[in-house]
């Protein structure tokens, strides 16, 4: 289901800054100056989030050695395009649904996706699992939604190094990492 709480991003980001919020939504906007028609940021309202369902990396695509990789989608379920950018909230939840760690943003650039209604972006999140003795399981994850407030929990048991928990921006497609 879908939850309104503080974006995860800016918290998964190490900031709360209205600037850097501004910044971000108006490059999902197109951005001044790019000459590029602008495209309406996608609303919370207009995304499903959900983990992928590419055959590809459920069949172990992503699996590497101490390392746990999962991919989150984003599918425009609006009626006109919207664009997506950046880095979305991600925060592994333990069994009673409570936020244990904030994932902090890889070290990669993104950029802006257009989501044509029923297209998908993915953003990669990644744990590496040697980085600590005893990885933890945890129950799911609050998916935030880059440049949005409200949240949705997925469930799924993961069992990763909450030191390690880290996420990729946004990319087009289904299958982030690979």
């Amino acid at each position: 289901g879908t939850v309104t709480q503080p974006a995860a991003s800016a918290a998964a980001a190490g900031t709360s800054s209205a600037a850097a919020v501004a910044t971000q939504t108006a490059a999902v906007a197109g951005g001044a100056g790019t000459g590029a028609a602008a495209t309406a940021g996608c609303t919370a309202a207009q995304l499903k989030i959900q983990y992928t369902t590419n055959a590809q990396i459920l069949n172990g695509a992503l699996d590497g050695m101490s390392h746990v990789d999962n991919v989150v989608t984003f599918t425009n379920q609006g009626s006109a395009s919207c664009g997506l950018g950046g880095y979305p909230g991600i925060a592994a939840l333990d069994s009673a649904g409570k936020q244990v760690k904030q994932a902090v943003r890889a070290s990669a650039t993104g950029k802006l996706v257009t989501l044509a209604p029923g297209a998908v972006a993915s953003a990669l999140i990644s744990a590496n699992t040697a980085s600590c003795a005893k990885p933890t399981a945890v129950a799911g994850l609050l998916v935030t939604a880059p440049n949005q407030r409200s949240s949705t929990k997925l469930g799924r048991t993961i069992t990763l190094c909450l030191s390690s928990l880290q996420v990729a921006p946004v990319v087009p497609g289904d299958s982030a990492g690979t």
